[in-house]
């Protein structure tokens, strides 16, 4: 079951995905020019690399858009059960 999370002022949770085990099993996003199919991108590229990066620590990860087909490197930080990652062409996404 998902963690309760507050998510930040003006986040819109992505409750479409398909659940990853693990953790991270909802996406949202933080700005207006990320999609929630991006945001879904981001948390699978996030939850495959938890399974080889135990650590909680700072990570990039890469994801492909599914809106304009380009692929983004995210910088994602942990804050306690919620993750934020800003890249891109001024992305942000909340994985949690």
């Amino acid at each position: 079951a998902p963690t309760s999370v507050t998510l930040p002022a003006g986040a819109t949770n992505c409750t479409n995905g398909q659940p990853v085990a693990g953790s991270f099993t909802q996406s949202a996003t933080g700005s207006s020019v990320t999609s929630c199919g991006f945001a879904e991108a981001v948390r699978k590229a996030y939850a495959e690399s938890a399974a080889t990066n135990v650590s909680r620590s700072s990570r990039s990860v890469v994801a492909t858009s599914p809106v304009t087909g380009r692929t983004y490197t995210m910088n994602c930080v942990a804050d306690g059960q919620l993750v934020t990652c800003t890249g891109g062409e001024n992305a942000v996404v909340y994985i949690y």
